[in-house]
């Protein structure tokens, strides 16, 4: 393994410094998906070779996958020297494994996209022409016609309200992983340690200057989606708890609600003893503010333990993503 902090290492060229630095990067998170990547990367070197004439790198990040995806990237690289293939140590995530293409990467317009050509290749260079002709810091692909099923789009438009609450997201602006980005930017972006990175959220706390362009989104051409009801949920929590407070001010606020609520029980119950109402003293009352109590408090912990969970995380230096293999024949850990 080469470690980062090893002076050596630190002064070793090493080979993808000699190469002329790319103008475009394009960062690709891979997951199970062994039949679409042949086809995807020849369209990626098409578009940047035929029909843009650039120089370019193509950063492929095996999120550990579980099918035939690494051995296959193994040989597509051997056929391209700009293409540079990862294989993360264990399965971190989407925006984990695109976090590690952006420590990466070198060029001035960073492309991301998924792996399973939902994302034509083919519309990259009208992600360009829109980051050129509006100044924009990033501009985001947004579907014509969404091909994904009918759980996926509401999750997605719950996230997108999630976005809007937490970081206060323009009006009128899509958020999705199609996109191109200014250098500056991603060097923000790297900056950002956490464990549970949000890349959409990590980009709107680093700038508004976000456009549009409207692309085609294709049919998923081989197998299902991985973003399962789980996931879904896990990303929403993600949102709240890594980047907002509204959970802990849901909780002040029930809190308070339910203090109101046990004093006018407990003036209730204090009436009805002195009119004599209560014929076993004290067994009513006690039961009710057991429960009720015994409830909130389940809650306040539940919040309160997610809290103490990602800080835990954050202060015994969890890794963003850990490299098992690096396809110029290195082993890194990052």
């Amino acid at each position: 393994m080469i470690n980062a902090h090893n002076d050596k290492s630190a002064n070793r060229i090493h080979p993808e410094d000699l190469r002329k630095r790319p103008l475009f990067s394009a960062v690709i998170p891979v997951y199970n998906s062994e039949r679409s990547l042949n086809e995807l990367s020849k369209r990626l070197v098409d578009v940047f070779e035929k029909e843009m004439n650039v120089e370019h790198e193509i950063i492929f990040v095996d999120d550990a996958s579980k099918d035939q995806s690494w051995d296959v990237l193994k040989k597509i690289k051997r056929t391209n020297t700009r293409i540079v293939v990862i294989r993360l140590s264990r399965n971190f995530g989407q925006h984990n494994a695109t976090m590690c293409g952006f420590n990466h990467c070198r060029g001035e317009f960073v492309v991301t996209l998924d792996d399973d050509l939902q994302h034509p290749p083919e519309e990259i260079p009208k992600l360009y022409q829109r980051l050129t002709e509006t100044g924009a810091d990033v501009v985001i692909g947004c579907p014509e016609k969404k091909r994904h099923s009918i759980f996926r789009n509401l999750g997605s438009l719950f996230i997108d309200r999630a976005y809007r609450r937490i970081f206060d997201k323009p009006p009128g602006i899509y958020i999705g992983s199609f996109r191109m980005i200014k250098e500056w930017v991603v060097k923000e972006l790297v900056l950002n340690k956490s464990p549970n990175p949000m890349i959409g959220g990590i980009i709107l706390q680093t700038t508004h200057n976000i456009a549009n362009e409207r692309l085609a989104h294709c049919k998923r051409a081989y197998g299902s989606s991985n973003y399962k009801f789980e996931k879904i949920i896990k990303i929403v929590l993600d949102l709240f708890i890594n980047f907002s407070t509204i959970p802990l001010k849901i909780v002040s606020g029930c809190g308070t609600v339910f203090f109101i609520m046990s004093v006018i029980a407990g003036l209730y119950i204090i009436g009805r003893k002195i009119l004599g109402l209560i014929t076993i003293p004290g067994w009513a009352s006690i039961m009710v503010l057991f429960l009720f109590f015994s409830g909130l408090n389940m809650i306040v912990l539940g919040v309160v333990g997610e809290y103490l969970a990602r800080i835990i995380k954050e202060v015994t230096y969890a890794k963003q993503y850990l490299i098992r293999e690096q396809i110029d024949g290195s082993k890194a850990d990052d």
